[in-house]
């Protein structure tokens, strides 16, 4: 019987099938690199993907989430809030957009988001996790002093750009 040499697989390297949208591809691309920690290559395929696509959720939502990897939970925000917008059927859509809201210290917004989201079906356990975390405790009060000052750092960020 003869072996047969079975030769060592090759580094992850994106190989689109024939035949797909180029548009298609380039977001593919564009969570390939995303998924391989190459996130400066990634945020700008996404890019490209919303230049000739304003309306494509995926690629809002996905730049979004990298905004958050990046901790730019006010750059994420609105990307999130975009696919939100174009495809308010999807949960991971919801879930994203309300922890981004809590990262940015948005913490009743973003519990009166979950209210709004359960509404039209948001359910499962990631969505009793989340209901969890925005639940506030007996220490309230503290938490919310340190979102009055996130609130107005943030509030005085938003002056300095303008």
């Amino acid at each position: 019987m003869k072996h047969q040499t079975i030769a060592p697989p090759e580094p992850a390297v994106y190989r689109p099938a024939a035949n797909l949208p180029a548009l298609y591809v380039t977001l593919q691309l564009a969570v390939h690199h995303h998924n391989f920690g190459q996130l400066q290559e990634a945020a700008r395929l996404y890019c490209e993907v919303l230049h000739s696509q304003p309306a494509n959720a995926a690629a809002s939502h996905n730049l979004g989430l990298l905004m958050l990897q990046l901790g730019v939970p006010e750059a994420a925000l609105a990307h999130l809030e975009a696919a939100l917008a174009q495809k308010p059927e999807s949960q991971r859509y919801w879930l994203s957009y309300i922890e981004a809201l809590n990262q940015l210290g948005e913490t009743a917004l973003a519990r009166q988001m979950l209210a709004l989201g359960q509404q039209y079906g948001l359910d499962g356990d990631e969505v009793e996790a989340l209901a969890g975390a925005l639940t506030p405790s007996r220490r309230s009060g503290r938490a919310r002093s340190s979102c009055s000052v996130q609130r107005r750092r943030l509030a005085s960020r938003r002056k300095l750009r303008h």
